[in-house]
């Protein structure tokens, strides 16, 4: 799922990315090129938890904004669920005007994630 030739098919945005040395474990630092809404910049991300198929959380920063997301795996009757958290307020921005923003445009990052989601299910069952 995290290497450079499978990540790309979950995560279109990411141009390139440095995968953490020594594997994926907590503490693991990773950095990536990536691209969103036209514009290019740095993130690092320090793998915070690892769970085998129950969670990977991660603590991302970039120049806009930083956060911690979690990717979580629930065992159902009827399969897995898989699960994204992340509250990531963006830097400098009042919290109204962030709210104002986060109701507006809560559509179009649902639609953004949900796609996500559904890529990197494909990219699971694959590998």
């Amino acid at each position: 799922m995290t290497t450079s030739s499978v990540i790309n098919s979950w995560t279109p945005e990411i141009i390139e990315v440095r995968p953490p040395e020594g594997g994926l474990r907590t503490g693991a630092i990773s950095s990536a090129l990536v691209e969103e809404f036209g514009r290019r910049f740095s993130a690092e991300l320090v793998v915070a938890a690892l769970e085998r198929d129950v969670k990977v959380a991660y603590d991302i920063t970039t120049p806009m904004w930083s956060g911690h997301v979690e990717y979580l795996l629930t065992h159902c009757p009827m399969g897995t669920n898989l699960s994204l958290l992340a509250p990531i307020p963006p830097k400098g921005i009042p919290y109204f005007l962030a709210r104002s923003m986060a109701v507006l445009t809560r559509p179009l990052v649902q639609w953004k994630l949900r796609s996500r989601l559904v890529a990197l299910r494909r990219v699971v069952e694959v590998n």
